[in-house]
């Protein structure tokens, strides 16, 4: 009986592996990073990013409600970069 069900699964490992595995080099996962992004041109055509992040407030007070705050920021292509963070 132990020898049907190591020969199964024995069996079953096999079949799960793959035939062939492929290492992706660094410059495949950079051009298919830019084909999902659209292409070469429209990255270099966006003049600026704007991002969103959460980070949790904690008031110096006693009592600490520990919401959540929007953190909005934006950088342009020239680098500059704003960084709007609203104190609680």
């Amino acid at each position: 009986m132990f020898r049907i069900v190591l020969r199964i699964v024995a069996i079953a490992a096999l079949a799960l592996l793959p035939v062939s595995v492929r290492a992706q080099s660094v410059d495949d996962v950079i051009a298919s990073n830019i084909k999902a992004r659209g292409g070469l041109e429209k990255i270099k055509a966006v003049r600026s990013v704007r991002t969103r992040a959460w980070h949790k407030c904690k008031r110096m007070t006693a009592k600490s409600d520990g919401r959540f705050r929007p953190s909005p920021a934006a950088r342009t292509r020239s680098g500059c970069r704003r960084t709007t963070l609203k104190l609680c």
